[in-house]
């Protein structure tokens, strides 16, 4: 996808096919891949986004941050 959101391309299709002929994952996991992949370019014809539904999302304000975290990282 380009850095504006608005242009995309299908990358590296035909190794879902070299995987599952390598054994990486059979042919009902490629099925699987495949059919994710076309909803997924239906959503972006649309102009929908699936990252979308968290566009909204904050942590749990009661959530704490670990304390071995390095200086910057909430910055």
């Amino acid at each position: 996808m380009s850095p504006d959101g608005r242009s995309w391309r299908i990358k590296d299709a035909d190794q879902v096919d070299v995987s599952a002929r390598l054994g990486r994952f059979d042919t009902a996991q490629a099925d699987r891949i495949r059919r994710q992949a076309d909803e997924i370019e239906h959503l972006l014809r649309r102009g929908e986004r699936w990252w979308d539904a968290w566009a909204g999302w904050t942590p749990d304000p009661a959530w704490v941050a670990p304390a071995n975290l390095p200086a910057g990282w909430d910055a």
